[in-house]
């Protein structure tokens, strides 16, 4: 991964393990979610971390599908713009009170929700 991007699923590569979406959403409903408490800001930084950990794993392979569509094709359209504004989002750097942290990640779990939905829509997940 000299590159920094995830592993494709090839014969040669068996041991690749496919991008877990359900776990992935689950997650981020959980950080956006009324009842959702993030109280101590050493786990607040975890979830972020996690949370862009998931969006720099599902860009690139929504990145990969798009090029199986024409640049007319809506769901790519969309699916661009996901990924530019989940590009933003891991790009911002956040305030340092509490209120402004919880924000952040409740900003990259919805980032994180919308590209589970391009990655379906654009047949990523059979």
């Amino acid at each position: 991964m000299a590159n920094g991007t995830a592993d494709r699923v090839t014969e040669s590569n068996p041991e690749h393990e496919p991008v877990d979406i359900g776990m992935m959403e689950r997650t981020a409903q959980e950080v956006i979610s009324d009842g959702a408490k993030i109280e101590d800001s050493d786990e607040l930084d975890t979830v972020v971390m996690l949370l862009r950990g998931m969006v720099m794993l599902l860009v690139p392979e929504i990145e990969e599908a798009l090029g199986r569509f024409p640049k007319s094709h809506t769901p790519a359209i969309s699916a661009r713009a996901g990924i530019q504004e989940a590009r933003n989002r891991i790009a911002y750097v956040p305030g340092t009170n509490l209120s402004q942290l919880v924000s952040h990640a409740q900003r990259l779990a919805r980032s994180v929700l919308a590209l589970t939905r391009h990655y379906k829509a654009l047949g990523c997940v059979a």
